[in-house]
């Protein structure tokens, strides 16, 4: 019989895997600005190793009476695969055409591959939260979001 691991250990390692990832990514910033993403980044690992802790507890304790029932199959990943790709393209987009063009384009696709069809809903979500994170971060704590990415500076914002 073919032994399986419980997927805990498996999701563990990818969030320690994408930690690492992105803890390299702050190497290049600028003095203090890297503290809040590595104090994230650390949060997340260390709770990934909680998750894998409690995998391998899992898998040691499944036996031939009781064997492991939701071991990794494909099909369990494709959804959050699917949120993680959308989620992945978002972030690159902020280069191409800035933070809300891209929430702008990021928020109603990912509700559409979810299952939300009706557009006025669509609609209302995401200029509420373009709105609402306008007036919260460029307005009240005058974060300087208002970057239009490479198109923006081709075309000259």
């Amino acid at each position: 019989m073919k032994a399986k691991i419980h997927q805990d250990v498996f999701v563990g390692i990818f969030i320690i895997a994408v930690c690492a990832t992105f803890l390299s990514g702050t190497a290049s910033k600028p003095g203090d600005s890297m503290t809040f993403p590595i104090i994230l980044l650390g949060l997340m690992a260390m709770l990934a190793v909680v998750v894998i802790i409690g995998g391998i507890k899992k898998t040691k304790t499944a036996t031939a009476e009781k064997p492991i029932e939701n071991s990794l199959h494909p099909e369990k990943l494709k959804t959050p695969l699917i949120a993680f790709l959308f989620i992945a393209a978002y972030v690159a987009l902020f280069s191409f055409v800035g933070y809300f063009t891209a929430t702008v384009l990021f928020l109603p696709a990912l509700m559409a591959r979810f299952g939300i069809r009706k557009t006025g809903r669509i609609s209302m979500i995401t200029v509420g939260f373009a709105v609402i994170i306008y007036a919260l971060f460029v307005r009240q704590l005058n974060v300087p979001v208002l970057d239009f990415g490479y198109v923006g500076r081709l075309l000259s914002f």
